[in-house]
């Protein structure tokens, strides 16, 4: 029996920038690294090499230009994180690299692959021992070869650690870093030999009511552990960039920025993405029927950011389930007791009424009878 093969859909987690007349093109790494992360993400899991063979042709585009790396990011999947550095180590052009808030975990490789690091006062670097999720039961020889894997993705970690820092932190130390899961300041990160230098970029970070890390407008709802920790070395006595006047009030600042062309072009950008998110969702909604599975569909692709085009195979394999409707279903059942009884439902009438009388009576007692049970079936739908 074949298997049906099974259409993936791919999410980068990386965005490219490069604007016509440009010497340099940007690289954004923000968020965790790891694709398909929609809501059928657990559906489709996702091959490292189908992100990287999509990464490796965004670079080609850019054909040899240099490049600006900015990265906020939690971490991630480590594989992908080392076949983004492979792209990048071997990349023509030069790559510099910029921390835009946190650079954690699988980000730090990705990292250094730049020929040079730039990174906040009040920014963090975070390296740990790569490790692994298992959902399934093993035997002793299974984990010993998790335990043989983890300690390969380890080495070449630490490989790409040696090579950055070049001689500043000898290895056994690097190793107990890793162990240790070490955050660094920027000072720290640069007597390492993680970074080259220091600047005055601003970092913004706070905690959400839902006890969610956010850092510089970037969710990242996998750091769970020292989070409040976290959060005071990012904000503690750190002064954050500020190119306006500082006699100026919030709104004022706010009112001169839009009136810049950068504050513009953040206008246009929020205008287009305004259209774009008001079309995305109109013609999600054309896509909705009768049926009550293409519908949950629809709705759920509409809260989760997922076009219509995406979503269009998973409705085309429900499209043909038909809904049961097990309200009706009630409905007829109810009813055909109640025609079978034949008693009740009736309303008394004078003894000498004609039997024609009778049975008119009867039979518009029943019609009354389906109405309330129907009326009451819909009732309890609504609720």
């Amino acid at each position: 029996m074949k298997k049906k093969k099974v259409m993936k859909m791919h999410k980068k987690f990386w965005q490219i920038k490069n604007e016509a007349g440009s010497d340099r093109a940007e690289i954004l790494l923000y968020g965790e690294i790891n694709a398909n992360a929609e809501f059928w993400k657990e559906w489709l899991g996702d091959d490292s090499m189908t992100s990287a063979r999509g990464f490796a042709q965004d670079l080609q585009t850019l054909e040899g230009k240099d490049l600006l790396l900015r990265i906020n990011s939690p971490g991630g999947d480590v594989f992908q994180a080392q076949a983004m550095y492979s792209l990048l180590k071997s990349y023509s052009g030069d790559v510099e690299c910029h921390i835009d808030g946190i650079c954690a975990s699988a980000a730090t490789v990705v990292a250094c692959a730049a020929s040079k690091i730039v990174m906040p006062e009040n920014a963090l670097f975070m390296i740990h021992n790569p490790s692994v999720m298992l959902c399934d039961s093993m035997t002793e020889e299974d984990l010993q070869k998790v335990q043989g894997m983890l300690a390969k993705v380890k080495e070449s970690i630490l490989s790409a650690y040696m090579a950055r820092t070049n001689g500043k932190t000898d290895e056994q130390e690097l190793k107990d870093m890793m162990n240790d899961e070490t955050w660094l300041t920027a000072q720290e990160a640069q007597e390492k030999g993680f970074i080259d230098d220091i600047d005055d970029f601003g970092v913004a970070a706070s905690i959400t009511d839902n006890a969610v890390l956010v850092v510089n407008g970037q969710a990242m709802p996998g750091i769970v552990k020292h989070k409040q920790e976290i959060l005071d070395k990012l904000t503690a006595g750190k002064k954050v960039r500020n190119k306006m006047a500082v006699n100026k009030s919030l709104m004022e600042q706010i009112k001169a920025f839009f009136g810049t062309a950068d504050g513009q072009e953040v206008l246009n950008a929020v205008s287009e993405a305004k259209e774009n998110e008001k079309n995305r969702v109109a013609t999600l909604d054309a896509l909705k029927g009768d049926n009550e599975y293409v519908n949950a569909l629809v709705d759920v692709a509409k809260a989760h950011g997922t076009d219509a085009e995406a979503l269009k195979p998973y409705l085309d394999a429900v499209a043909k389930v038909q809904p049961k409707n097990t309200a009706l279903e009630q409905m007829a059942a109810l009813i055909k007791d109640e025609m079978q009884s034949g008693a009740t439902g009736v309303k008394a009438q004078p003894a000498e009424a004609a039997p024609q009388d009778l049975e008119k009576a009867k039979k518009q007692a029943e019609i009354e009878k389906i109405v309330n049970l129907a009326n009451g079936l819909a009732a309890r739908k609504e609720g």
